[in-house]
C-alpha cells in the first residue's frame, strides 16, 4: 500500500519539543515524542515561527452579514501561510485581511462539512495561477489522468516525467501544495476538481488521516480511483492512541500532530497541535573566548548546532558555548468537537487554544447532540490542558448581530446589559454588536476557565504573536481589520 514511511508517533530517538512547565500528573500523559528535543540540526534556515494568526471565518454552519464560515490563516515568519479549514469564500476573506494567498503552502482541514472546505478546490484553482503568476483561464482540458492511472501509480515528486503529473513547461521547479485533512479529502478534491475541469498549473499532495475502523482492504480498493492530473501520490497516516503525526518537525520547522475529535456520528473530525521549532540558546561569549574561538563563522556554525575544530586542534561543541534552547509556542487549533479527550496529551501546556463555542449556557442542551460545545466547555477543556490563552470561534448564527434587528427588552424588563429598564421610557433601538452578542459567552468561559485571557474571534480579527508570550497584554496584541469594525449606533428613535 501507498503508506507514509512515518505513520506514527516518531519512534526513531527524535524527540520534539519540551512543553511548559507542567504539574508532573499532567506531564506523565504527554507522548514522549513532544517531552523534548534531542538537540539542534546543522541546517541554516531562518526558523518558521509564529507571526500572527487571522481569522477569515468565525461562523458555524452558514455565513452572516457580519462573519464568514470557518477558516483561519497561521503566518510564519519565513513568509508562508498556513490555511487551518476552508469554508466557502475563504478567498475573498484572504484578500479583505490583505494576506498574499499566493503564501499559502499547506493546507489543514478539520472535517468534511461543507462549512469547513467548500472553499477548498476554488483556493487551489486561483492559488497555482497565482504562484506561476499566470492569469486565470478556465482549462479545456478533462481533469482526470488521460492515461488510466490511479492514485497509487501517481508520481511522487512533481518532476517525475511518468505517471499523472509532468514538469511544467520552461519551469525548472512546480509549486507543490500539501493538504491535510481527515480519510476521504482526496476523494472530495480529485472527483470536485474533475467534474468542474480544473487542470492546475501546480502540484498537490493529500496527506489523509486514516480512521480506525478502515480496514487495510478498503485502503486499497479507495486508492484504485482515477488521480487527477495534477494529484501527486497521496500519503496516508495510521492512528496511535487516536493520535496523528503528519510532520515531525526539525530545527527550524514546527511540528504537527493531530487527533481524533468526537463530533456527529459518521463524521470523522480532528484537531491540530501545532508546535513551533525550539529557540536556540544564547553564545556564551566568555566561553568562546576562553577556549581560542575565533569571532566569524564558527560562531553561527556553532549557533547551529555544529562542532568546530580550531587550528590548534582542539574541538569545540555547541554545549560548551551555547546556552539551553527553550521550547517553542505551541497552538491548539480544533475542529467541531463535544468531547476532545484524545488531544489532551498534545495539547497539554498550550500557550493558545483556538476552541468553538457554537452555544452558550441557555442553548447547552443543544450542544452534545448536535456535536459541539458550549463556551463553558471551552473554558473546562482549556482548564484541563493549563493552557495561557483561549480563543472563542465558531459562533452559531444566532448570536450574530445580522439576527438582531434592534435592542429588544424581555418580558422581565432586564435588557442584555443586565440592568433593569423603565418599561414606559422609550427604548432605544439600535442593532448590537458580534462583541455584544458573545459578550456573556466569553464571561462564561472565563468562568469555567479559570483566567480573563478569553476573547471570541471575529472576521480579520488578527493576533500577533511577539516574543514576550501569548497571554492578552504584554506579547499578544489583537489587531482588528478596519472592515471588521462595527457602524456606528444610530441615535434615538424619533
Amino acid at each position: 500500500f501507498c503508506f507514509h514511511a512515518d505513520l506514527s508517533l516518531p519512534t526513531d530517538g527524535r524527540q520534539s519539543l519540551a512543553p511548559c512547565p507542567l504539574s508532573p500528573e499532567l506531564h506523565s500523559l504527554m507522548p514522549q515524542a513532544m517531552k523534548s528535543d534531542s538537540g539542534p540540526l546543522p541546517d541554516y534556515r531562518h526558523p518558521a515561527r509564529f507571526q500572527k494568526l487571522t481569522f477569515l471565518g468565525t461562523s458555524s454552519a452558514s455565513p452572516t452579514k457580519t462573519r464568514n464560515v470557518s477558516s483561519c490563516a497561521l503566518s510564519l515568519a519565513d513568509g508562508d501561510v498556513w490555511l487551518f479549514d476552508c469554508g466557502e469564500g475563504t478567498l475573498r476573506q484572504m484578500m479583505h485581511a490583505n494576506l498574499s494567498y499566493s503564501k499559502i503552502s499547506k493546507i489543514f482541514l478539520t472535517h468534511m462539512h461543507s462549512d469547513h472546505c467548500l472553499g477548498l478546490p476554488g483556493l487551489l484553482c486561483s492559488l497555482g495561477h497565482a504562484k506561476l503568476h499566470q492569469p486565470f483561464e478556465e482549462s479545456t482540458t478533462f481533469g482526470l489522468a488521460t492515461a488510466p492511472h490511479t492514485c497509487a501509480d501517481a508520481p511522487e515528486h512533481p518532476l517525475q516525467a511518468n505517471g499523472v503529473a509532468s514538469e511544467a513547461q520552461g519551469s525548472s521547479t512546480v509549486p507543490v501544495v500539501d493538504i491535510y485533512g481527515p480519510w476521504t479529502v482526496g476523494q472530495f478534491l480529485r472527483t470536485t476538481l474533475c467534474l468542474t475541469h480544473s487542470d492546475l498549473p501546480i502540484k498537490y499532495r493529500v496527506h489523509e488521516a486514516v480512521p480506525e475502523h478502515v480496514t487495510n482492504a478498503e485502503l486499497q480498493e479507495y486508492q484504485q480511483q482515477r488521480a487527477h492530473t495534477s494529484e501527486l501520490r497521496p500519503r496516508f497516516y495510521r492512528a496511535t492512541k487516536h493520535q496523528y503525526s503528519f510532520i515531525p518537525g526539525s530545527r527550524c520547522d514546527p511540528q504537527v500532530h493531530a487527533a481524533e475529535l468526537q463530533h456527529h456520528p459518521g463524521v470523522f473530525c480532528i484537531g491540530y497541535a501545532i508546535q513551533e521549532p525550539p529557540r536556540p540558546g544564547k553564545l556564551d561569549i566568555q566561553a568562546l573566548k576562553s577556549l581560542g574561538v575565533p569571532k566569524g563563522p564558527m560562531f553561527q556554525r556553532l549557533k547551529n548546532g555544529e562542532s568546530v575544530t580550531l587550528d590548534t586542534g582542539l574541538t569545540v561543541r555547541p554545549d560548551q558555548v551555547v546556552t539551553t534552547s527553550s521550547p517553542g509556542r505551541k497552538a491548539i487549533l480544533l475542529g467541531d468537537t463535544c468531547n476532545s479527550q484524545h488531544i489532551v496529551p498534545l495539547a497539554l501546556g498550550a500557550d493558545i487554544v483556538v476552541h468553538e463555542s457554537t452555544f452558550d449556557d441557555a442553548t447547552q442542551g443543544l450542544a452534545v447532540p448536535k456535536g459541539h460545545s458550549t463556551a463553558r466547555m471551552a473554558g473546562t477543556f482549556a482548564r484541563a490542558i493549563e493552557a495561557k490563552s483561549l480563543v472563542l470561534t465558531h459562533f452559531s448564527a444566532r448570536f450574530c448581530a445580522s439576527r438582531t434587528k434592534g435592542r429588544v427588552v424581555p418580558k422581565n424588563g432586564v435588557d442584555y446589559s443586565g440592568e433593569p429598564v423603565n418599561k414606559r421610557a422609550k427604548v432605544q433601538r439600535y442593532a448590537m454588536t458580534d462583541a455584544e452578542m458573545v459578550a456573556p459567552m466569553v464571561s462564561q468561559a472565563r468562568e469555567s476557565f479559570g483566567s480573563d485571557n478569553v476573547v471570541a474571534a471575529s472576521d480579520l480579527m488578527t493576533l500577533v504573536f511577539t516574543a514576550d508570550g501569548m497571554a492578552p497584554g504584554p506579547g499578544w496584541s489583537v489587531v482588528q481589520h478596519p472592515s471588521s469594525q462595527p457602524d456606528p449606533k444610530p441615535g434615538p428613535e424619533p
